[in-house]
C-alpha cells in the first residue's frame, strides 16, 4: 500500500505493457485524424500525438539500458510538447505557428544552401524550394511572423501544474546542460567498477513520462476539430488510475477502444 508521503510504482514488466498499449490507442487516435480531417489545426495535433508516442518509447527503451539521463532529456522534450500544444490551443495561433516554422526552416535550408563549405556535398534536390514555398516565404517575411515560443513555467502555472515545470521540466535540464557530475553513471557502467552507494530507483522516469503523454494526447484531443467518443478519454482516466494506484481497469477500457478501432468509429466531425 501507497502512503501519501510515497508513490506506488508499477513493476518493469508492466510498464512495457502499459507502454505498448497506450502506443496502439494512439496509433488508433492517428488513423481517425487521418480519416476525418485534414485542418491544419488537426494535422499539428495529430503530429504532436505520433512524436510524443514515440519519445515515451525511446524513455522506456534507455530507461531498459539504464541510460537515465537521456531517458530524462527525452522526457523534457516531451513536456515541451504538452507545453506547446496547450499554448496554441489557448490562444488559437496554430496557423502562427505553422508559419513560424516554415520560416525558420526555410531560412536554415537558405543558409546552408549559401554556406560555401557546404557547396559540393550538399544534396541540391533535398535542399530545392518548390516555387509554391518561394512565394510563400516571401508573403510571411513581408507580413512578418510575430509569433514566439511559449514559456514552459507560464504554461505549467496556467495549467495549475507548476510542478510539471518545477520538478519536471526543470530539473530534467539540469541533464540537457552539462554539471559537474555529469556522467558519473556512464563512467561506472563502462567501467564496471563499484561504489557503496544504493542505487536509486529511477522509475519515477517512466511513471511521470507515461502521465505527461495522458496529458499530451488528452489536450490535443480537446484542441481537436473533432468530436471524440467519451471511452477515448475514459481510456487516459483508467491509465492514470493504473499509474496512481496500479488499477488494471486500463485493459477493459482498452478492449472497448479496440472494438470501436475496428469501425474506425472513436470521433466525428462536430
Amino acid at each position: 500500500m501507497k502512503t501519501p508521503d510515497t508513490k506506488y510504482y508499477l513493476l518493469q514488466e508492466e510498464y512495457e505493457e502499459a507502454v505498448e498499449t497506450i502506443k496502439i490507442y494512439a496509433t488508433s487516435l492517428l488513423f481517425s485524424f487521418a480519416k476525418h480531417s485534414a485542418e491544419l489545426r488537426d494535422i499539428i495535433i495529430r503530429n504532436f500525438i505520433a512524436r510524443g508516442t514515440i519519445l515515451l518509447q525511446g524513455i522506456l527503451a534507455l530507461w531498459k539500458l539504464d541510460d537515465y539521463q537521456d531517458g530524462w532529456i527525452l522526457y523534457r522534450s516531451l513536456l515541451d510538447r504538452l507545453f506547446h500544444i496547450k499554448a496554441l490551443a489557448d490562444e488559437n495561433v496554430f496557423q502562427d505557428f505553422d508559419d513560424w516554422c516554415f520560416v525558420k526552416q526555410y531560412d536554415h535550408r537558405n543558409r546552408i544552401r549559401s554556406d560555401p563549405i557546404f557547396t559540393a556535398s550538399i544534396n541540391k534536390e533535398f535542399f530545392r524550394d518548390t516555387s509554391e514555398e518561394k512565394e510563400r516565404y516571401q508573403e510571411l517575411k513581408i507580413r512578418g511572423v510575430k509569433w514566439k515560443r511559449p514559456h514552459p513555467e507560464k504554461i505549467a502555472k496556467n495549467m495549475e501544474l507548476e510542478f510539471l515545470y518545477k520538478h519536471g521540466y526543470d530539473y530534467a535540464s539540469m541533464h540537457v546542460h552539462p554539471m559537474s557530475d555529469d556522467g558519473m553513471g556512464d563512467f561506472l557502467r563502462l567501467t564496471g567498477l563499484e561504489v557503496n552507494n544504493e542505487p536509486i530507483d529511477q522509475r519515477a522516469l517512466l511513471s511521470d513520462s507515461c502521465l505527461v503523454l495522458t496529458l499530451l494526447i488528452q489536450e490535443g484531443l480537446n484542441a481537436s476539430t473533432l468530436e471524440w467518443r467519451a471511452v477515448v478519454y475514459f481510456f487516459l482516466e483508467h491509465f492514470r488510475e493504473l499509474l496512481d494506484t496500479g488499477s488494471k481497469e486500463y485493459g477493459a477500457t482498452f478492449i472497448k477502444v479496440a472494438m470501436l478501432m475496428k469501425n474506425n468509429d472513436l470521433c466525428r466531425n462536430k
